[in-house]
């Protein structure tokens, strides 16, 4: 799996640990199925290595990089090594047990063509759950004004949806190890958007985001919650409204609530469960 001479127009990026075998597997399959294909696929994976190169192997994809990381490495530093190791001059994450819509590379490098004022561009979500049955939907604002309003209350971006320009990516500097690292997503958008670069996502699902008890998130909520606040505060305190310090407080009793429950609270809020026009 060496990297071809030829560098394509997209780099898929997935930062990998401990991957499960079928989510994984399931993972690949969904790039394999990618109706665009000029692109690449860089995973990084950190210690302890499992099964990743036999998968990456079966999928018979032309450019595939692997990288394994000699040693544990914090979040952020492994999705820049990520990066990094990547050619395309826009770069899609994705995270290794969600799975992409068929179309979802020709969907969104066809919205930065015809929209090259924008440097972010994420999407909506079909969640689903371990075994792989829908829970419902989650969509987010999709004009660059509504996002940035939002951020303030909450972080208006799904991470592995985001397909971004190299050149913006690197304006910034990239990941930062930030508070406990359960963060670093919320707070590269929050930079990002106040050096003035523009955000949009698209009203179609592109990925199936999974939710599971393994997952970084559900491991580590209450880190979760804590990055949040911290990001509201270095980026957003200043902008809040009497809505927004109520939501903040919400979010510091939450630190003393079941996990589980946060989890159930959280996907009965934010999920819908028909998609919304045009989400197929």
């Amino acid at each position: 799996m060496s990297p071809h001479p030829t560098a394509p127009a997209v780099s898929i990026v997935t930062k990998v640990r401990n991957a499960d075998p079928a989510l994984f597997a399931a993972t690949a399959r969904s790039v394999a199925a990618q109706t665009f294909t000029d692109f690449e696929w860089v995973v990084v994976e950190s210690p302890p290595h499992g099964n990743v190169a036999e998968v990456l192997a079966a999928t018979g994809l032309p450019r595939v990089q692997h990288v394994q990381l000699p040693a544990l490495d914090t979040l952020a530093a492994g999705r820049n090594a990520a990066v990094a190791a990547s050619r395309g001059a826009l770069v899609a994450i994705l995270d290794a047990d969600d799975e992409c819509a068929p179309d979802r590379l020709q969907r969104q490098t066809g919205f930065l063509a015809a929209h090259p004022q924008v440097d972010v561009l994420g999407g909506a979500l079909e969640v689903i759950d371990e075994a792989g049955h829908r829970l419902g939907y989650r969509s987010y604002p999709t004009e660059h004004e509504t996002i940035l309003r939002t951020m303030r209350r909450h972080n208006a971006i799904a991470q592995p949806a985001v397909m971004l320009r190299r050149t913006a990516f690197d304006a910034v500097g990239g990941y930062r190890d930030y508070g406990e690292g359960a963060c670093e997503d919320y707070e590269l958008w929050s930079r990002m958007l106040r050096a003035g670069h523009r955000f949009a996502n698209l009203a179609e699902v592109v990925l199936r985001y999974r939710v599971h008890g393994a997952a970084n998130k559900a491991q580590r909520l209450r880190a979760t919650l804590r990055d949040t606040l911290a990001v509201k505060r270095d980026y957003w305190r200043g902008e809040f409204t009497f809505g927004d310090h109520l939501r903040a407080l919400g979010e510091r009793l939450l630190l003393h609530t079941p996990a589980r429950w946060v989890t159930r609270g959280f996907l009965r809020t934010t999920l819908r469960q028909t998609p919304l026009e045009g989400r197929r």
